[in-house]
């Protein structure tokens, strides 16, 4: 995330296209809306000032206009308003739209296209092409069509690099890569303290907080929904759990140690069930610190000779509750 971070910075006052990269829910979007907002200023902005903007949904003066080219139904309608003329009707080689059509409607701001590989080749060849010119001849009901400028940084994401026509991969010079949040789970506390008073305020309810139990089993979980499941979890604990502060049995009730959105179901005895629970939530916490016994000792609130005695008594090894859980 520190190069993500001195990307963005790099980005204050640029108007190039720009790739953002990464799994499906890894942020894809917050780093987009960030890219739009360092157009806004020609001063020294840090990119975490601006991915902060970002996931608060500040505004900007600028159009900020996103579409999913993963949904082909119309989409050069929707893109361009009328399909390319032919070379016939085009002798000039410059690209016709109409004025409904969303290049125009983000003149002056920003593009999103996400899922940008999924585009046709064809539009992306088209597309290339109006970056290129930087203007085309503009419809207007009831007008002859007028030759406009057409000024938009594009903003494209991806869940890999690779699959763009040359034309228009030359028109998006730089790549961020978003690295999925189980590789940055120093990141998840921050994520959360961020989040809630959003979501607590889109839920009008009074901002809740997470207890520092709660938030280091969320910082333990895998997250293979990276962001986007965590901002859901989130959302679905503010509207449901009653008062302030998000305990870590609040978090039990809609999650297992696995990361499956369901809740851990045990069996036997009470005895039993606590005990694996126990070892569970032991072998989370030792993954969420690789191993480290000291670390793992002051979460849990152990003596750290305690802590290699209970691993012993549970048969707890690294990656255990995992295992475990998907056994059940």
């Amino acid at each position: 995330m520190q190069e993500v971070v001195g990307q963005l910075s790099a980005a204050v006052g640029d108007t190039g296209g720009v790739l953002v990269t990464g799994e499906s829910g890894a942020g894809q979007d917050a780093v987009a809306r960030a890219v739009h907002l360092s157009s806004d200023s020609e001063q020294d902005v840090s990119g975490v000032r601006l991915l902060f903007k970002a996931m608060q949904r500040h505004s900007s003066h600028r159009p900020y206009v996103a579409i999913d080219c993963s949904d082909r139904l119309e989409l050069e309608e929707r893109l361009f308003g009328v399909p390319a003329p032919s070379s016939t009707e085009n002798s000039a080689g410059l690209e016709q739209l109409t004025a409904a059509c969303i290049v125009t409607a983000a003149h002056g701001g920003t593009l999103v296209l996400r899922h940008l590989p999924e585009m046709p080749v064809r539009l992306q060849v088209r597309l290339a092409r109006l970056l290129r010119d930087g203007e085309a001849h503009v419809v207007r009901a009831g007008f002859e069509p007028a030759l406009v400028p057409i000024a938009v940084r594009v903003v494209g994401t991806a869940e890999r690099e690779g699959e763009l026509v040359p034309e228009l991969a030359r028109r998006l010079p730089v790549t961020i890569n978003i690295p999925p949040l189980r590789e940055r789970r120093e990141d998840i506390p921050g994520l959360v303290r961020c989040l809630l008073p959003e979501l607590s305020m889109a839920a009008g309810v009074a901002p809740k907080v997470a207890s520092r139990q709660a938030t280091e089993l969320l910082s333990a979980l895998p997250w293979r929904g990276n962001v986007g499941e965590l901002e859901a979890l989130l959302r679905t604990l503010v509207t449901q759990i009653p008062g302030r502060r998000i305990r870590l049995a609040h978090v039990l009730e809609y999650v297992r140690l696995d990361g499956r959105a369901t809740v851990a179901t045990y069996t036997g005895t009470l005895k039993e069930a606590r005990e694996c629970f126990e070892r569970d939530y032991v072998a989370a916490v030792l993954d969420r610190h690789r191993g480290r016994m000291a670390e793992a000792a002051k979460t849990l609130g152990l003596q750290r000779t305690n802590l290699y005695r209970k691993v012993r008594q549970l048969s707890v090894t690294r990656g255990s509750g995992k295992r475990q859980m998907s056994e059940r």
